[in-house]
């Protein structure tokens, strides 16, 4: 005889089987209870009858998303692969929580006669839905979807064995923000917050039409590949392994106002702690003009390759270097001009100074770069100094592109004494883009080089290709639109100042070449700033670009605003305080200078607010205890650190266990081992000494190698960051990428998990505390904190699983979880 179960299945990553009466409004009943299949990790079975417990439930294996944009109508068409892997027959039906005033246009499944159906249901409605499923399964999931409505399905059919397709689509308007400086069109598709792993594996893509240019394309939340097929026509995905990040997927676009402007949006977030609750969070998101800039208003580009080559470079590093050059050379436009200066322990050039690029030069230069034989030393110093010294060509972008795959050996050989030689030297503010090549390297010297000269630095791996990585970073620089851009603001009567705004990231801003979108955070002090405004060389002039502000648009519903802007901020504190290593003056706990150790206060204090953990905080996320006054601390077993991958590749849904003991073992090393005096009076002071001690023998003391370049690699992916990093992913110094799995953000809230309970970063120092309340599920001041929750769209703690301790209106808050059903 053939049993058949049914299950409801949520696109967000949820299968849950309804035969129980309770989900009466969604299938027939069958022999057996209920199975819910909660997504990320959390799997709840209830049966009062184990006997009867299905042994292979239904399983959501694949969520591939394909969204179609035409004049801000989206039409949103969700393929999802639900698997029977059992033995008998099994139900199924879908649960997709969708935006407000979204509309069915069709639903369709794969191999199956019957016509399938399916329904929009209001957010009050899916609210009783959510209850109902949360009172059965005991498990608090899906309230992070209260206040959406939802698409509910008709039942249909998983043969066993057997994959069942299912596609979805509905549409909706799209809200825009409409101002002088273009339209914002923005897109939300809801998912989870919950960091627990799915092993669901998802794809979004975006198509994009409009009837007026599009600017530039932004996700606060996935980092996304860019396609534009025309100005008014682009195309979108997610990129690797991104998709899997947690999170709703947003996505905005701008439109182009006018032809030669900039097109630009504002997104503020209030906070009550900044001046008294007047100020808060700005985000200016700018685009570039769309259309192609004609070539003769192009900033001509004056580019300068300093090329190392010492001993160190004999062989495949050298063949790759010659391309690398060569490639560079070749790829300059008819009038632009370029020079090459090759050393080691001396330095020569091909010209003594730039030339203009015809085939003349370009003859002359591919047999001096063949001629390029490595042998000596490493004269950084007298090398820079060469590219840096001459007068710029007039009307021109001066650009170095400097590589090396060494440490200063010959002459100046001192970090500081190099780079002050250069800052010096720089009069003409030429953009210095470092290439290191291999781990011996001095990191932090080229990547502060390129930093404080509006450029990058790029780190080569032993195993990647320098031609590759150097044309990478040279095809970025093609067409200068706007160099030199600097923001201020304009108050109420036009003058132009910079007192409504402050801690602005990054603090320079870099040039800017075609295709590129600045992403500008920074904090706003009150009301009475009237406009941002931009000023640069745009297309070889001085220009000036004004933005609207109107801080009464600030919404705690841009919560990624202060994240960005927080995890920016916490790498610019890093990157001080790794600078300071260069001299050698190292603090030590207890000894650092004041100034110094309000540095790492301010790290440890955003770490904690916002969630943000790096390689040198991770251990903020260990239970209370681990680190303790006056002793070595042991390593943990369970530490919250799981393997990840890289941005922009793929990772297992479930790595080997050799290569997880790899990563938790790398992370405890450096990251998690400390020493803490015994003077430490409080838990406060006691990550403090810890963040001191980690700052130190990392941040400050190591200077190449691996335990280098992986630090240089996290400072990068921080201090230019566009979209969240909710799983909090960084490179270990084994430069293996691995995430954070005990500390969850929340909208603009951060808790962090202490056994089975979710604690808020508030109280961190009084978890050991008793709680002022305690609030049981199912009671009326569960709702009502619930519906509190919902207002600030921050009904996902409720749903992350465990007992949440929270800080709500002023008191120390238990929040019970739906205790779990005995079987």
């Amino acid at each position: 005889m053939r049993t058949l179960h049914s299950y409801l299945i949520a696109a967000a990553c949820i299968a849950v089987p309804l035969s129980s009466p309770v989900f009466g409004q969604f299938a027939a009943t069958s022999a057996t209870d209920p199975v819910i299949i909660v997504p990320q990790g959390r799997t709840v079975v209830i049966h009062p009858e184990p006997r009867r417990r299905p042994p292979q439930p239904v399983q959501l294996t694949s969520v591939s998303t394909q969204v179609t944009i035409t004049d801000q109508v989206a039409s949103t068409t969700m393929v999802l692969s639900v698997h029977n892997p059992g033995g008998g027959q099994q139900e199924a039906q879908i649960l997709v929580p969708v935006p407000e005033g979204a509309t069915i246009r069709s639903f369709q499944l794969d191999s199956l006669g019957a016509e399938p159906n399916a329904r929009i249901l209001p957010r009050d409605e899916a609210r009783r839905i959510y209850d109902a499923i949360v009172r059965q399964t005991r498990d608090p999931g899906l309230l992070e979807f209260v206040g959406y409505s939802v698409l509910k399905s008709s039942v249909f059919p998983v043969a066993p064995g057997q994959t069942q397709t299912c596609r979805i689509t509905f549409e909706h308007v799209l809200t825009a923000e409409t101002g002088k400086s273009g339209d914002r069109v923005d897109y939300v598709l809801p998912r989870t917050d919950s960091l627990a792993p799915t092993g669901v594996s998802w794809s979004v893509s975006v198509d994009i039409r409009a009837k007026r240019p599009i600017s530039t394309v932004y996700s606060p939340s996935h980092e996304l590949m860019v396609e534009r097929a025309s100005e008014s026509h682009v195309t979108v995905k997610t990129i690797g392994s991104a998709a899997a990040q947690p999170g709703s997927f947003r996505l905005s676009y701008l439109l182009q106002p006018r032809e030669g402007e900039l097109s630009a949006s504002v997104l503020l977030y209030p906070d009550p702690e900044i001046n008294d609750g007047k100020g808060g969070y700005f985000m200016l998101l700018t685009g570039l003009p769309a259309r192609k800039a004609d070539e003769e208003t192009l900033l001509k580009r004056e580019v300068t390759i300093v090329l190392d080559r010492s001993g160190s470079m004999r062989g495949q590093k050298m063949e790759q270097a010659r391309e690398a050059v060569l490639q560079v050379v070749e790829g300059l436009k008819p009038g632009e001009l370029f020079n090459i200066i090759d050393f080691s322990d001396s330095i020569s050039s091909f010209a003594d100074r730039p030339v203009v690029k015809n085939d003349d030069t370009i003859a002359k230069a591919r047999n001096y770069i063949k001629n390029i034989q490595p042998n000596g030393g490493t004269n950084i110093h007298d090398a820079l100094a060469e590219a840096l010294r001459p007068a710029p060509s007039e009307g021109t972008l001066p650009v170095v592109l400097f590589l090396t795959d060494g440490l200063p050996t010959v002459g100046q050989t001192s970090e500081v004494a190099i780079r002050e030689a250069a800052r010096e030297l720089n009069t003409a503010e030429r953009r210095l883009f470092t290439f290191g090549v291999g781990f011996d390297v001095n990191a932090p010297l080229l990547a502060g080089l390129a930093r404080t000269t509006r450029a990058t630095s790029t780190f080569v791996l032993p195993d990647e290709n320098v031609e590759v990585k150097v044309g990478q970073v040279f095809r970025r620089l093609s067409g200068p639109i706007l160099s030199a851009p600097r923001l201020s603001a304009v108050v109420k009567g036009g003058e132009v100042i910079t007192r409504p705004i402050r801690e602005v990231q990054p603090s320079a801003i870099n040039d800017q070449f075609e295709g590129d979108q600045m992403v500008i955070l920074g904090q706003y002090l009150d009301g009475s700033a009237e406009k941002l405004v931009i000023e640069g060389n745009f297309l070889g002039k001085e220009r000036r670009f004004e933005f609207a502000f109107d801080a009464g648009k600030a919404t705690t519903r841009n919560a990624f605003v202060p994240r960005l802007w927080a995890s920016r901020k916490i790498a610019s504190l890093i990157e001080e305080i790794r600078q300071s290593g260069a001299n050698g003056d190292l603090p030590t706990v207890g000894g650092a200078s004041p100034a110094k150790q309000e540095l790492v206060d301010e790290i440890i204090r955003l770490s904690t607010k916002w969630g943000i953990l790096t390689e040198y905080t991770a251990f903020l996320a260990l239970e209370p205890g681990t680190i303790v006054a006056g002793g070595r601390v042991p390593p943990p077993t369970d530490l919250p650190v799981r393997p990840s991958a890289a941005p922009g590749s793929t990772a297992p849904s479930s790595p080997p266990p050799a290569m997880e003991a790899a990563a938790r073992a790398d992370a405890m090393n450096y990251a998690l081992w400390v020493e803490v005096p015994a003077t430490s009076s409080s838990p406060e002071r006691a990550r403090q000494e810890a963040a001191s001690r980690v700052l130190q023998r990392r941040a400050q003391t190591d200077r190449d190698g691996k335990t280098a370049i992986n630090q240089e690699l996290n400072l990068a992916l921080m201090q230019t960051q566009t979209c969240e990093n909710k799983s909090n992913r960084f490179w270990t110094k084994d430069l293996q990428a691995v995430e954070v799995t005990s500390v969850c953000q929340v909208h603009d809230q951060t808790l962090f998990k202490r056994g089975t309970r979710w604690v808020d970063a508030r109280l961190l120092d009084k978890e050991n505390e008793a709680p002022e309340k305690t609030i049981a599920y199912g009671t009326p001041e569960y709702d009502a904190i619930l519906d509190d929750l919902v207002a600030q769209n921050r009904q996902g703690i409720l749903a992350l699983g465990g007992d949440c301790y929270l800080h709500w209106k002023g008191q120390r808050v238990l929040v019970k979880a739906p205790a779990a059903i005995e079987e």
